[in-house]
């Protein structure tokens, strides 16, 4: 997941990057499209992770107390 992370984040800085004086606003609107939805792919990964997180943080907790 680190991997895709990453990925993900590049694109994201290379779309910022794209964003600059030399684009038109239909351009520089389209870029922001793109970077919304590539933040929206991240929200969701880091949720997905969280939620498996308090999965085994539960599973852990719960083979302790019956350990």
């Amino acid at each position: 997941m680190d991997k895709l992370m990453d990925k993900l984040m590049d694109k994201l800085i290379r779309l910022y990057d794209d964003i600059d004086g030399d684009r038109t606003n239909d351009e520089q609107l389209k870029l922001m499209d793109e970077m919304l939805r590539r933040i929206r792919e991240l929200k969701q990964i880091n949720e997905t992770l969280q939620a498996q997180v308090d999965t085994y943080e539960d599973l852990i907790i719960r083979l302790i107390k019956e350990g």
